[in-house]
């Protein structure tokens, strides 16, 4: 995302703090990394850590120019909730350090509140002075992984370094070319096109390395098979001015008709919010003024949208009354103002590569799967697949084998499909289970051929109390959730820890 290259243009990041390097590009690598974003980064970053990449050649290829992080009173738009297991990947590559120094916020609880019921989830540590999480603006993550880079980078040509570590920006690749099976002598090949300079690059790779977003180039042109679909709906992100007294180390969640609403912590009166919508009605939002906007805001974060009604509300309502101890306060700040201008829109989609590795090609990050940011997992994720990838070469080549041996790959594949199909498949059965509130919740406006169908499913799921017994059940789960520690443990530490691990049935009983 971020970097400008002049003439000669090969960027060979040892040299990045004197001036642009004048030498051409090497015609192969070991190790070449499309996408310079956190998963890209990270990565190079990982693996200049291990002993037996420290003689390869590892090129990084990045599609923007270069761009420094500079920190403004406001933060970037874009930020990323990184738990302590990522907090140890940066921290050793001395990452951590630097967005320590400059800024982010640590998370030790958030409150979970349901829609349309007095059901509510407070998640903590198990020491309460445990942090979650933190919220880092993906910028500045990109930028200490980037410094990480050339630092090692530095040492390049040195003994301690004898291979290098290369970086090259504003660059795009061209005509892939990837061999049908893996064979020592068959090697990917690629087109390197470099904007600054006009000119192009033929480059071979012993592995190409895919951490070029969702829509990735090298997933689509390597074959590796991916599953997904569009979830008719979108994510409205913006910054927040909120009142004084709001407590900055609780994030906030509430789930609504139409999906989830989360607030997490700047600091002392600001945080960023993250409303996930449906489609239509984050056109709607986004037409609003930025006074109507945190008038709609407030009311959906503090007014209940429906209230069940019926034999099912009553039994839950008593059944919640007897399993409930709430001793913590859920009212959720007021907003007073979005920062102009940090109001934007993107699609929810979910998609999940069937194998992260092919052929002398591996995928990391979003090009190897994307979830809803509902848990807050994806940046996570990615920095788990850096760092099991670039440990996995190290094995390959530490017991003498090529460094894109099948038998390794595929067990970065298994290891890190381990982590992310439970908790893809987990969000995934959440969004299902609060998707009905498209059709059976509150009062909605449809239009186009499905509004017909909706309509008659909404009037049935009234007459016989369908979505109310749905409501007031959803609402009951989440109070039983809370009320058992070994539960609620669970999923505070698969959170965590990125990876949803079931405890045994001694813990719980």
């Amino acid at each position: 995302m971020i970097f400008g290259v002049s003439r000669g243009a090969y960027t060979r990041v040892g040299n990045l703090c004197r001036s642009f390097s004048t030498q051409p590009l090497k015609s192969q690598y070991d190790v070449v990394v499309v996408g310079g974003g956190m998963a890209g980064f990270g990565f190079a970053a990982f693996a200049g850590l291990h002993p037996m990449l420290r003689n390869k050649r590892i090129l990084l290829i990045e599609n923007e120019p270069k761009k420094e992080y500079i920190k403004t009173e406001n933060h970037n738009i874009r930020v990323v909730a990184l738990t302590p297991m990522s907090r140890t990947l940066l921290e050793s590559v001395d990452a951590w350090d630097r967005i320590e120094k400059t800024r982010c916020r640590a998370i030790h609880k958030m409150k979970v509140i349901e829609n349309g019921t007095t059901a509510s989830l407070l998640l903590e540590r198990a020491d309460p002075s445990d942090v979650m999480g933190y919220i880092v603006e993906n910028d500045l993550v990109v930028d200490s992984l980037r410094k990480s880079v050339e630092k090692f980078a530095t040492e390049s040509g040195s003994e301690s370094r004898p291979g290098s570590i290369e970086v090259i920006y504003n660059s795009s690749v061209e005509d892939l070319r990837f061999p049908k099976n893996f064979a020592e002598n068959d090697l990917p090949e690629l087109s390197l096109h470099q904007r600054d300079s006009g000119e192009k690059f033929a480059i071979k790779t012993s592995l190409l390395v895919g951490a070029d977003g969702h829509n990735s180039l090298i997933r689509r042109s390597s074959g590796i098979h991916a599953i997904g679909w569009q979830h008719d709906q979108s994510a409205i992100i913006a910054n927040l001015n909120l009142g004084p007294d709001y407590d900055y180390t609780v994030a906030w969640q509430r789930f609504i008709e139409t999906g989830p609403i989360a607030f997490l912590p700047f600091g002392p009166q600001r945080c960023s919010v993250t409303w996930s919508t449906t489609r239509a009605e984050a056109q709607r939002l986004m037409a609003l003024s930025d006074e109507e906007f945190v008038r709609e805001l407030n009311y959906y974060m503090s007014q209940p949208c429906y209230c069940p009604k019926g034999v099912v509300s009553t039994l839950t309502k008593a059944l919640r009354m007897a399993i409930s101890n709430k001793k913590t306060s859920f009212n959720p700040p007021k907003v007073l103002a979005v920062q102009p201008g940090t109001r934007t829109v993107f699609p929810l989609n979910f998609s999940h590569c069937t194998f992260y590795h092919g052929p002398r090609v591996a995928l990391i990050g979003d090009a190897a799967h994307r979830i809803l940011p509902l848990s807050g997992q994806g940046i996570n994720m990615g920095f788990g697949d850096a760092a099991c990838l670039s440990e996995m070469i190290n094995k390959a080549l530490f017991h003498g084998e090529d460094i894109a041996n099948p038998k390794y790959l595929a067990k970065f594949t298994s290891e890190r499909q381990r982590s992310v199909l439970p908790m893809g498949v987990f969000i995934e059965y959440i969004q299902a289970l609060y998707t009905p509130d498209e059709i059976f919740g509150g009062p909605l406006t449809y239009s186009g051929p499905a509004s017909c169908n909706r309509a008659r499913i909404r009037r049935i799921s009234y007459k016989y109390g369908i979505s109310d017994a749905l409501l007031c059940l959803r609402g009951l789960g989440l109070d039983l959730v809370d009320a058992c520690g070994p539960v609620k443990r669970f999923f505070v530490e698969g959170a965590v820890k990125g990876r949803i691990q079931l405890p045994s049935l001694r813990s719980i009983f």
